[in-house]
């Protein structure tokens, strides 16, 4: 089944980004970090339009999570460079952001009230705290994961967790405690909800001295993250007090946002290393399923790949693919050789081969003649022609005594069974050697 990579970022107001406008990324005039559509490699699920979409920033790039005022938030946020970071990790079939923000949200201290419905913003992260940020989030996870599980054969896999929170913590009496002892636990939760054990953590470290924050507060926030990243091999820390602020002396400016970003993908690194896609090589089962359907019958195709549902009216490319990609693995065992779509003998006998499939898995049609699986698969079936025709190939050993060896479905039979004998060889009678 194909796989289509998911990455998740959620947070407070340092994910949402005020000061990121429209302004500032147009005159960028950025060649990588553009304004407009930035195609099917970066997406978003659109919390508005409850789909994934194209990233498009100021448009959907808010994802999901605070309206002030209750409509969608034009701004952008570190999800403006760090989302084109991650799709050139991916660079065939690129990735799906889902992205939560919520101004004023805390981990787990009693900072600024939850406010659901239309706005949604402040309130706490922790999945402990029902009916706040951890339920909205995970709604639109679960969105997004049907929406591309919508075009079978898709699985969403989550890749990594961005992670930004802390800062409000940091301004609440006993919040650093709070925060300390609710880490680990959240961490926890992420991954067993949306990863695996070993799903990568990347959490961004608040800023020191912010007009928000509490000294004391901070030391004990701060510290509880280096002792989480140091404690588990899949967490990382990212480190941004170098950052310039905004004029409000809490938020980064914009370009300490984009900077943010790409620091967010480049620790990354630490626990997901690039590894480029390798080249891409021929589909070859999406080339052979593409000549069957130009060969055959469409009419001959319905009722062959819908084998569940003989009311079908449309042909299920799914089940093309599934035969063609069988064929494809029967090929070496049968041929000696890889299948070769750029070969015309090979794509014959291959077409043949993936109806023989889909007739052996159930499929009929009227308008279609059956292939028996012998006709191609067998001693004597059309795999073997490819098979003779390549150096590592053996045809079988020949004969000149005219006595075809029996085969498991024929009648004839061998030298060593006495109807096959010439006429008169063997004598008519038994001798017993007794006059």
């Amino acid at each position: 089944m194909a796989t289509q990579p998911v990455y998740l970022l959620l947070g407070d107001s340092l994910t949402l980004a005020s000061f990121l406008t429209s302004a500032y990324t147009t005159a960028l005039a950025d060649p990588v970090y553009t304004t407009g559509d930035r195609g099917s490699l970066q997406r978003i699920w659109d919390y508005e339009d409850q789909a994934i979409e194209n990233y498009i920033a100021h448009t959907n790039s808010h994802g999901g999570g605070t309206r002030i005022p209750p409509s969608p938030y034009t701004g952008a946020g570190p999800e403006f460079s760090l989302i084109a970071k991650l799709a050139a990790r991916h660079t065939t079939d690129g990735v799906v952001l889902v992205k939560r923000s919520s101004v004023s949200a805390t981990l787990i201290a009693e900072g600024t009230g939850w406010v659901g419905n239309p706005v949604y913003s402040a309130g706490r992260w922790a999945k402990s705290v029902s009916g706040e940020n951890w339920d909205e989030f995970q709604t639109d996870v679960n969105a997004a994961l049907t929406a591309i599980s919508s075009t079978p054969p898709t699985l969403g896999e989550v890749q990594a967790i961005f992670v930004a929170l802390g800062t409000n913590d940091m301004a609440v009496a006993g919040g650093g405690d709070l925060f300390a002892d609710a880490i680990e636990q959240f961490v926890t939760d992420l991954r067993a909800s949306y990863g695996g054990s070993t799903t990568p953590v990347v959490w961004v470290s608040p800023q020191l001295g912010t007009d928000v924050s509490i000294p004391a507060e901070v030391t004990k926030v701060r510290a509880a993250i280096a002792a989480r990243a140091a404690a588990d091999p899949y967490l990382v820390a990212v480190d941004i007090d170098d950052l310039s602020k905004a004029t409000d002396q809490i938020h980064l400016s914009p370009a300490s946002t984009i900077t943010m970003g790409e620091r967010m993908d480049a620790a990354l690194d630490a626990v997901q290393p690039i590894d480029p896609d390798p080249p891409a090589e021929p589909a070859a089962a999406a080339e052979l399923w593409e000549y069957v359907q130009s060969a055959y019958d469409v009419d001959g195709l319905v009722t062959l790949t819908n084998i569940r549902d003989r009311s079908a009216t449309t042909v299920n490319d799914s089940a093309g693919i599934s035969a063609a990609d069988a064929v494809i693995a029967l090929w070496p065992a049968y041929a000696q050789n890889d299948f070769d779509a750029t070969d015309a003998l090979h794509l014959e006998v291959g077409a043949v081969g993936l109806i023989s499939v889909l007739w052996r898995r159930g499929g009929a049609s009227s308008a279609i003649e059956e292939v028996k699986w012998d006709q191609v698969w067998g001693p004597d079936g059309m795999i073997q022609k490819v098979r003779r025709t390549d150096a590592r190939g053996h045809a079988g050993p020949k004969s000149n005594s005219g006595t075809t060896t029996s085969t498991e479905s024929g009648t004839q039979y061998g030298w060593s069974d006495r109807k096959n004998l010439p006429a008169g060889y063997m004598p008519s009678g038994y001798d017993t050697g007794q006059d």
